[in-house]
């Protein structure tokens, strides 16, 4: 199938990168050590997953676990689903570190596994039925030193969300017609508020919708003029000084954005965009189905943003995200350890996948869901070659950190000079505390 030929580019690579983040533990591990229980027992479950805009369907889905477990093994499961949205990483954090039971968790593949890992909070995987049923470059992405660590739930390709309709009002209908460098972008702005349409929406009342479009200037600049950036960055070497074109980008959304941004939530933000009030919202398919929830018959697709006037730096981004673990401290890793292989059930997996617009991760789910128009927007922008794999990225000891000054500098609090300053120091600091 094409999606997993398309996801194998982004994450073969950032296994490679994680491998020597795997802990001691993880080293020697034999596989899951479950804890046994017997029919008439019960267990309690404690779940952490930091995406509460899917609360239904995976209460759905876990409710699904729970009448199918205890008919096959006589033993009746409740669990507790804690589902935060912002700050999701630090309160995880806060319950692992105060020992505050956690049975099954949710981490970023990326920037959240390998430190779990290191950390010895992650059960290994190893033997598991689950594991096998993943396509390759879904199973390298959440395997550490060749050792499975859990279930990829979501696999990504993203830029910017873009209405279809507006776009072809100006004569833009396919990838290869779409903007490329930022003086295009600009001429299509221009010519979106001619039609009266406004270009971009702006919700900056959540940190992450200024972190997106900063980190993929950013991500822009260093895989094209300033390569070794992240490297150097991360010996204390680097300064922001050196991306700050990655601020065009921001400015050029504020320009041609919507009002009062600051104000507005991840929800207003879907709202606005799904109901026609911006062009482009710049975000990735994650929030899908918020925008379909106020406007089912939008016709949305996913391009590549724009970061300066260099084409080749105009690229889509191929990454893993939401990853499905046990915590290595589960007094229940047996049933635990049951609900993640339930997770890619052969039957059922597929609709729930595509419930949450999920890509399919095997091949059982490839030739049971339907393949979304957006993936198929990000593919052609792939088949161009304008794609990189998500394999690198902020330090997540500082990146919430980091965005905060964003935020301030968006709101007139901070200059770029001030940014700067503040981003590299909280960087190097992050680095000391590692």
């Amino acid at each position: 199938m094409v999606v997993g030929a398309a996801f194998t580019g982004g994450c073969s690579t950032t296994n490679q990168g994680d491998k020597n983040a795997a802990s001691k533990k993880s080293d020697d591990s034999e596989g899951v050590k479950e804890t046994a229980v017997k029919s008439g027992d019960e267990v309690h479950l404690k779940m952490f997953i930091g995406i509460p805009r899917f609360k239904d369907q995976f209460e759905g889905y876990f409710d699904k676990f729970c009448e199918k477990y205890e008919k096959e093994n006589g033993v009746k499961v409740t669990y507790e689903l804690e589902m935060p949205g912002q700050n999701a990483a630090t309160v995880l954090k806060t319950r692992l570190a105060s020992k505050d039971s956690v049975d099954i968790m949710a981490v970023h593949a990326i920037t959240e596994l390998p430190a779990y890992v290191q950390a010895g909070y992650i059960e290994p995987m190893d033997g598991q039925p689950f594991v096998d049923k993943m396509v390759d470059s879904a199973k390298d992405a959440v395997t550490i030193d060749g050792h499975p660590q859990g279930v990829l739930l979501e696999s990504l390709m993203w830029g910017y969300l873009y209405n279809k309709d507006m776009f072809a009002e100006i004569g833009i209908k396919t990838a290869d017609q779409m903007p490329m460098t930022m003086a295009e972008m600009e001429e299509v702005c221009k010519k979106l508020e001619d039609k009266g349409n406004k270009p971009f929406v702006q919700a900056y009342k959540e940190i992450a919708f200024l972190f997106w479009p900063s980190f993929l200037g950013i991500q822009g600049i260093t895989r094209t003029d300033n390569k070794d950036w992240y490297e150097r960055m991360n010996k204390g070497e680097g300064s922001f000084s050196e991306v700050t074109d990655f601020f065009n980008v921001l400015d050029m959304i504020e320009k041609y954005g919507t009002d009062k941004a600051l104000d507005k939530s991840s929800g207003d933000a879907c709202a606005d965009f799904a109901l026609g009030k911006g062009a482009m919202l710049v975000t990735g398919p994650w929030y899908a189905d918020s925008i379909m929830e106020v406007n089912k018959d939008i016709n949305m697709g996913v391009a590549a943003l724009p970061v300066n006037d260099n084409p080749d730096a105009t690229m889509i981004n191929v990454s893993a995200s939401t990853t499905l673990c046990v915590n290595s401290g589960s007094q229940n890793k047996e049933v635990a350890t049951a609900l993640l292989n339930y997770m890619l059930d052969d039957q059922e997996s597929g609709e729930f996948y595509e419930s949450c617009m999920f890509n399919p991760v095997t091949d059982a789910q490839q030739k049971s869901m339907n393949v979304f128009p957006w993936v198929q927007d990000a593919l052609d922008w792939v088949d161009m070659g304008h794609f990189y794999p998500d394999d690198q990225n902020w330090p997540n000891s500082c990146s919430e950190d980091i965005q905060k000054v964003l935020q301030a500098y968006y709101s007139g609090a901070e200059t770029k000079e001030s940014f700067v300053e503040k981003a590299d120091k909280l960087w190097k600091d992050s680095l000391s505390a590692n």
